[in-house]
């Protein structure tokens, strides 16, 4: 998984270990960036999108299904899974 900008705006992109096949799973006005794997099937990222700061996303591994999970007026950045009771 990795960020790119080759049509000028930031998307989560995948692709094979060789390079191949590479696939674009975001496609939204802003800025989508720092994906991370979840254990769950769903991909954490961080995003403008919506026209404010920066907010903690979530979508499933193909780029669909994409929902905020955090909304407030800090910036938020650098989500990760941490599994449930873990401290």
């Amino acid at each position: 998984m990795f960020v790119s900008n080759r049509d000028g705006d930031y998307e989560i992109c995948v692709m094979q270990a060789d390079g191949s096949a590479t696939q674009r799973l975001s496609s939204a006005v802003g800025r989508d960036d720092l994906p991370t794997w979840g254990t769950n099937g769903r991909i954490l990222f961080r995003s403008n999108r919506d026209g404010s700061d920066y907010e903690i996303w979530s979508m499933s591994s193909d780029g669909s299904g994409a929902a905020v999970l955090t909304v407030n007026a800090a910036t938020d950045e650098y989500a990760s899974y941490r599994p449930f009771g873990s401290g």
